[in-house]
């Protein structure tokens, strides 16, 4: 529906198709392992094409393509929780809730023991606050330690 609902208001925005075009981007290679949670993987969207064998989950920080996220993993453990990378507030106007749901759909999947890829573009600023916002609020781990 999300889908649909993208292509019919705003076609030049929606999905992309099969695949999000982000080549112009520059390094979409970026993968590591959560320093908090080796269950979790950090990464920019090029990640997707790269998965360690073990990620059965994924939460994506920005659009992807129908056809992106490996079809090894099971649509039900597929998380889409769209930021927009930028500074004007308009622009994410739900930021607390969306940043909350991201770092809340993550710990739900690890305690289905699921192994979760978090990525959004070119994981410089999405993916490593929603990192940090998870280590805080379901690992414990100190603010300043978690930003770290």
């Amino acid at each position: 529906m999300v889908r649909l609902a993208l292509q019919a208001v705003a076609p030049d925005h929606g999905t992309g198709g099969e695949r999000v075009d982000y080549t112009g981007y520059g390094d979409l290679s970026t993968l590591v392992q959560h320093p908090h949670d080796p269950g979790v993987w950090l990464g920019a969207v090029g990640a997707l094409d790269t998965l360690p064998d073990d990620v059965d989950a994924v939460v994506s920080l920005c659009r992807v393509g129908a056809a992106q996220v490996p079809a090894v993993i099971e649509e039900s453990n597929r998380v889409e929780e769209w930021l927009i990378d930028n500074d004007d507030a308009a622009h994410n106007p739900n930021l607390d809730d969306v940043l909350l749901d991201a770092a809340d759909a993550i710990a739900a999947l690890r305690a289905e023991g699921r192994t979760v890829l978090l990525h959004c573009v070119q994981a410089q600023s999405r993916t490593p606050s929603v990192a940090a916002l998870y280590a805080a609020r379901h690992l414990r781990v100190p603010i300043a330690e978690a930003t770290a």
